[in-house]
């Protein structure tokens, strides 16, 4: 797999900490998540997330793609598809404690694929492959993580919150990616004290006032070699499929005025 000089960057310069993020890093979306919904003491965070960077640059070292990666494994495998072995259904918790589609996953993971699905006009099969992160990148406003914040630990999340934006989003990597969804709800504005300035320090872009949209902040960077729409919106979870489709339409509208191309390359 080739990687790009810019994410190669990205690993040989200082970072806040860790963690870069999951996916393809060739890919033209990016998803910016909260932060991670994992215990920070737990062997998880410290797999996932905490040794991330190094994962990172053994892929890099290596050349390695997803040509490496075994979907059978049930476990985290590799920062390019964390776990492949998951299936596009929902896996949740009966009343009576026994657990629904087994094979699935979050209901978040569940609809980034369905909104990844949509922006790229692919068409989605219930029960097929979880492979979102073929086709797009993820990664958190803060590498911080707990299930429930204390002051403390809301604290340091708003540390983490302002360096990640100020000495890693800031990067070109980051800059490069033409669609960015944030599905945050009210975490930069809770983190950062204000939606429109975190999004203009993290990733350059302003602003665009639009009234007519429920709950959908567009932020848009006029570059003419590397334009970015930034879209803010509610968390994801049990968003609507009507919801989803407003979002994709958008980013499409800003796809085509500008001539990207949004599949990655083929060296994937």
């Amino acid at each position: 797999m080739e990687y790009s000089k810019e994410f190669k960057n990205l690993l040989n310069v200082g970072l806040p900490d860790g963690y870069i993020g999951h996916g393809n890093p060739n890919a033209k979306i990016l998803i910016l998540g909260q932060e991670p919904a994992l215990h920070k003491d737990s062997e998880q965070y410290s797999l996932e997330i905490a040794n991330n960077k190094h994962q990172w640059q053994i892929l890099v070292e290596n050349g390695s793609g997803y040509e490496s990666i075994n979907p059978a494994v049930i476990s985290f495998g590799s920062p390019l598809w964390p776990w492949a072995n998951q299936r596009f259904m929902v896996r949740s918790k009966t009343k009576d404690g026994k657990i629904k589609g087994k094979e699935g996953t979050a209901k978040t993971w569940y609809n980034y694929q369905k909104l990844v699905y949509r922006i790229l006009n692919k068409e989605t099969m219930h029960g097929g492959i979880l492979d979102f992160h073929k086709l797009s990148f993820h990664t958190d406003m803060s590498a911080e993580a707990s299930k429930k914040h204390n002051e403390v630990e809301f604290s340091k999340a708003k540390e983490s919150v302002r360096n990640r934006a100020e000495k890693l989003f800031s990067k070109p990597f980051f800059r490069k990616f033409p669609i960015v969804i944030a599905p945050v709800g009210h975490f930069p504005r809770d983190s950062y004290n204000d939606s429109y300035s975190y999004f203009h320090r993290a990733f350059g872009v302003n602003y665009c006032p639009n009234e007519s949209e429920d709950w959908i902040n567009i932020y848009v960077r006029e570059d003419s070699e590397y334009p970015q729409l930034l879209i803010h919106c509610k968390q994801i979870a049990y968003a609507s499929n009507h919801y989803l489709d407003r979002i994709a339409e958008i980013a499409s509208t800003f796809v085509k005025e500008h001539g990207i191309q949004l599949i990655p390359e083929a060296n994937i």
